[in-house]
């Protein structure tokens, strides 16, 4: 996973989303 997938993950959570996007990447 790069660095990119991080950033997602942190824009999720902070839309209130408990949800993992590991599929994203």
């Amino acid at each position: 996973m790069s660095k990119s997938v991080a950033r997602v993950r942190r824009a999720l959570a902070g839309a209130g989303l408990d949800i993992e996007p590991i599929e994203i990447g």
